[in-house]
């Protein structure tokens, strides 16, 4: 250890993380040069070690994220023996650590106490009987190459074995044990390692899950796109059968039970994020996709999800895959795009958790303990599921990067009264992240939809409906006029009339769900539509279109019935709409030409 350190040191300091840490006392012995991190199976040790260095930690469900960074050094002493599971901890290990980084462990010689002294040398909470020789093992199939080893008579890195490492295994070998002292309790065994030249040049392995429920015929289609990349990539491919009707074994019998898939199944109908759950407790891949089950991947799939993470080592980054169309979806899914939302469109790179979607997803499972990639199973309704879980990780320090690649096609085209359903449904799922994230602005903003009164509901949806339908007949006359839009102009009216539904159909699961009203506070007010947006675009859609006195006829039309039908809590709502409207008309118009005798004052 000393040599390690003193080499480090050279080269201006390292950084060290000390798995087992107890109260940091190695990292007090480091110079400030290093950057030391420390984890623990043990609170009690871990309250007494210095603040913000050293975390209590279930090691069973890997490492700690700490800051996402490598390691030059990793420690692991006198810990290995109370882990269940040590080869998931030494592959965390692994993605841990720098190239040409260092594993130093200390692995105490179980199978010697055992056989000296039975079960009055053994603790009760030691987890492995592995002698000296199946340790190396364990190491080189986690993928190290170990470069020196020694013995300690009494577990001390410092105090190595004089008779060496030969004369050990060879008593190991012949099961002689007298060759060493009673009082040898623990033979330990130290290991310096580094990665094997294989696995620092190998590619990560990887896990697709698909949840799947019903729809067998999407299914099918989704199984044939990433059943030959899972067979080139030597993927494994998850699917979970969420009660489905027929089964999914069905299915995959029809195509010839592929040896890369495996198939879990619930019985009864759990939700995805149980589903998911359900995926993320079997995967094994270093790196974890998830691949919705509506959702065709194009080939270069999950090659783009590993490409990100080779050029994102860092441990708590996730990326967010493409996503198009596969299908004729229509005027409203050629606007809103193919997850719905135009905030998703024509963008990429970091997302914000409110956009944090997981339909199309990855992430490298070193990053994430089990606890924290779980979604939470309250949310059982469609909805929020992916938006809590993407508020943990974020505040958690990850990040979810949205990619222009890793493109899949969706196969069920939205529409607007599907997706007005969709919103009205998930009412409850909104008020439980409500209950979670209570400080949240924009979670506030969405909930107030709850305090419409019912009669400017109706009205508001009217308006709503009204629009759309302009809108379709705008798409019967001139075929997809979205695309004879400017790009300003078309975000504008997508964002508009998705703000909309999401409102309305927000404030009729509200209306439906009666005694949950209670639960939002406000007058009303703060749940209006801004119809202003929606409004002014679809005016300068009918205009650039060639009809614009048409689209200004039927909008006037639309004022007056909304102001008749709102009663007097709309007043300002619409006058405002009116005063946007009046504006648009003025600059719309030709200026009068310039008279040059004109006076201004």
């Amino acid at each position: 250890m000393k040599k390690i350190v003193a080499a480090a040191e050279e080269n201006g300091g390292s950084r060290l993380l000390d798995i087992g840490c107890s109260a940091g006392t190695l990292g007090a012995a480091l110079s400030p040069r290093w950057t030391y991190h420390g984890c623990d199976i043990s609170a009690s040790a871990v309250a007494e070690a210095p603040r913000g260095r050293c975390v209590a930690w279930d090691l069973d469900q890997g490492l700690p994220p700490f800051d996402g960074e490598l390691y030059g050094v990793i420690t692991a002493s006198g810990i290995l023996e109370y882990i269940a599971d040590v080869p998931r901890l030494l592959q965390a290990a692994r993605s841990r650590l720098k190239p040409g980084g260092q594993l130093l462990v200390a692995y105490f010689n179980m199978r010697h106490t055992s056989r000296r002294g039975g079960d009055a040398f053994r603790h009760e909470h030691w987890k492995n009987d592995w002698s000296a020789a199946e340790f190396r093992t364990v190491l080189e199939q986690a993928g190290f190459h170990i470069d020196t080893t020694s013995f300690s008579t009494r577990g001390s890195v410092s105090a190595p074995d004089v008779r060496g490492e030969a004369a050990v295994l060879a008593a190991e070998a012949q099961q002689d044990w007298s060759v060493f002292r009673l009082d040898d309790i623990a033979h330990t065994l130290i290991c310096t390692c580094t990665l094997s030249a294989t696995a620092a040049t190998e590619a990560p392995s990887v896990s697709v899950l698909l949840p799947a429920w019903n729809r067998l015929d999407l299914l099918a289609t989704v199984l044939q796109g990433l059943i030959p990349q899972a067979q080139q990539q030597a993927a494994e491919l998850i699917v979970v059968d969420d009660g489905s009707e027929p089964p999914v074994a069905s299915l995959l019998a029809a195509l010839g039970n592929p040896s890369c898939v495996t198939l879990l199944r619930h019985e009864k109908n759990a939700g995805r994020g149980a589903a998911l759950n359900t995926g993320f407790a079997h995967a094994k891949g270093s790196v974890v996709i998830v691949c919705d089950s509506d959702s065709a991947p194009e080939p270069d799939f999950i090659a783009d999800h590993l490409e990100f993470h080779r050029t994102h080592p860092e441990l708590r980054a996730t990326a967010c895959g493409a996503l198009a169309w596969g299908v004729d979806a229509g005027p409203f899914g050629r606007l809103l795009g193919a997850r719905s939302n135009p905030r998703m469109e024509n963008r990429s790179g970091p997302l914000p958790w409110t956009l944090w979607y997981t339909d199309n997803w990855s992430f490298k499972r070193a990053g994430f303990n089990a606890d924290e990639m779980r979604f939470d199973l309250r949310y059982r309704a469609w909805g929020f599921e992916d938006l809590e879980l993407g508020r943990r990780l974020a505040m958690g320090g990850a990040s979810n990067t949205l990619l222009s690649t890793a493109l899949g096609r969706h196969l069920k085209p939205a529409s607007f009264e599907a997706l007005r359903s969709c919103f009205r449904r998930s009412v409850p799922n909104m008020l439980l992240l409500a209950s979670d994230a209570p400080s949240e602005w924009c979670v506030k903003d969405w909930i107030a939809c709850g305090t419409m009164p019912a009669k400017a509901l109706a009205a508001a949806e009217h308006f709503v409906e009204a629009h759309w339908h302009r809108l379709e007949s705008l798409s019967s006359e001139h075929g997809d006029f979205e695309a004879l839009l400017p790009t300003g102009l078309r975000e504008l009216l997508a964002t508009a009339v998705s703000d909309s539904v999401f409102r309305v159909g927000v404030a009729h699961g509200f209306a439906q769900l009666e005694p949950l009203r209670g639960a939002v506070e406000g007058d009303g007010r703060a749940g209006l539509l801004d119809l202003a947006p929606l409004s002014t675009a679809c005016v300068l859609a009918g205009t650039l279109l060639g009809e614009e006195e048409a689209s200004w006829e039927w909008m006037r039309a639309q004022v007056h019935a909304l102001q008749r039908e709102a009663g007097l809590l709309w007043i300002s709502n619409c006058s405002s709409l009116s005063a946007s409207l009046a504006t648009l008309r003025l600059l719309m118009r030709p200026a009068p030409p310039f008279d040059k005798s004109s006076r201004f004052f």
